[in-house]
């Protein structure tokens, strides 16, 4: 029984004092509780029905006038009257501007609507608002509503109207022409569908590419530590410095190829992932590939030396992989913070790590030039820069003997 007794305290003592023993166990449950806060504030910011709400906008909203027998100017049909009464109660910044018209024009103001003169259209069925009181058998009026789905306040006010019509109308049908289903959105893009891929395809692409990293570092220099091979390498006249770039050049290599493939499984899946007999020339312009594959590429590099400085410290390959996924989860957490917080400040284009999510996010929302054109430069460079810097901490610990010896 005291032997039980001193295992058990001499392996409580190791669990506990230990701060790799430590990062084992309780780092799993801080990491789930920011991921999923962070998570949690994503899904709430991109799809609650006040997310896309404005501020100081007047909402510009056009309708058919034949929702009634006679129609009068001074009466709007009761959803319209709905949003008004929500937005004067809920909405006190904003305004709303309702324009009447006649059946003939619905195809111009569709116009209209892609532009972004109007936020929503309604097209009424005759005598709409008196035919929802007759009896069930007779056949449902309809309403159909349209919106501009690429644009953010247009999504916004359709989702308010979805809402709105199950609490103001009973016995109608929404979008149906002829038994068939009309397309609300106008535009091919999905503003909606948009921002989840923008959630989506960096953190995906960010742990692809970081996978990378821990299938090679660890064996590149912390395997050879723990095979013994890199000790009598560095007892040969070589210089260190330069077996360390040695080392650095072909694995960067290695990870360019890498970069490249992964990119090109990301271009060609992309309409797949987007779907709507989408294309690669509807997605994204020329120069929005040039940058993403300059983006995944640099990015990369950065990801290769840290994972070569990490291997350079660590005695083994277990050790090497022990450190690297901890920084992979990091990675992972950098990878939801741009959805919780507004990173376009230009100023956090100047974070390591959180500037490459934040650039891939506005380049796959395609956002203006003038945003994206300067975030996305200095992104690059201080990619460029870091990866020198970590390159020269490389060197430097190849030139330590306490490091390279360690076994």
């Amino acid at each position: 029984m005291k032997n039980i007794k001193t295992i058990f305290l001499k392996e409580m003592k190791r669990f506990f004092t230990e701060p790799r023993m430590l990062a084992a166990l309780f780092l799993p449950g801080i990491i789930i509780c920011l991921i999923y806060s962070l998570l949690g504030g994503f899904m709430e910011s991109n799809f609650s029905i006040n997310s896309g709400e404005p501020s100081n906008y007047t909402y510009n909203i056009a309708y058919t006038d034949n929702f009634q027998s006679e129609a009068q100017n001074d009466i709007e049909p009761l959803i319209i009257q709905s949003f008004e009464s929500y937005v004067s109660l809920e909405e006190t910044t904003n305004t709303v501007n309702v324009t009447s018209l006649k059946v003939s024009e619905v195809e111009n103001i569709k116009e209209e609507v892609v532009k972004g003169n109007y936020d929503l259209l309604l097209v009424f069925d005759d005598k709409f608002e008196e035919k929802i009181f007759l009896n069930e058998n007779e056949t449902k009026p309809n309403l159909s509503l349209f919106y501009n789905g690429a644009n953010e306040t247009s999504t916004y006010v359709y989702s308010l109207f979805s809402s709105f019509i199950t609490t103001t109308y009973t016995n109608y049908t929404v979008n149906i022409k002829d038994n068939n289903f009309v397309e609300a959105n106008l535009s091919n893009e999905d503003y909606t569908f948009k921002n989840i891929m923008s959630f989506v395809l960096p953190l995906v692409t960010i742990s692809l590419l970081f996978s990378t990293v821990m299938s090679v570092c660890p064996e590149a220099i912390a395997g050879e530590k723990e095979r013994g091979t890199l000790a009598s390498i560095l007892l040969t006249p070589i210089k260190r410095s330069e077996l360390a770039i040695g080392k650095i050049l072909a694995l960067i290599v290695v990870s360019l190829a890498s970069g490249i493939v992964s990119f090109l499984g990301l271009i060609i899946s992309l309409p797949k992932l987007y779907g709507g007999g989408m294309t690669l020339t509807n997605l994204f312009s020329l120069g929005s590939f040039i940058m993403l594959l300059l983006l995944m590429i640099t990015s990369l590099l950065v990801f290769v030396a840290l994972g070569l400085c990490v291997s350079s410290f660590s005695k083994s390959i277990k050790e090497a992989s022990s450190y690297l996924t901890p920084l992979m989860t990091i990675l992972m957490i950098a990878a939801i913070v741009p959805f919780s917080v507004d990173m376009s400040n230009i100023g956090f284009a100047f974070i390591p790590l959180l500037n490459i999510v934040s650039s891939m996010n506005l380049l796959l929302k395609e956002s203006a030039l003038n945003i994206l054109l300067p975030y996305f430069s200095i992104t690059v460079v201080i990619n460029i820069l870091l990866t020198a810097v970590l390159i020269f901490i490389i060197t430097k610990l190849f030139n330590s003997e306490n490091i390279m010896f360690q076994r």
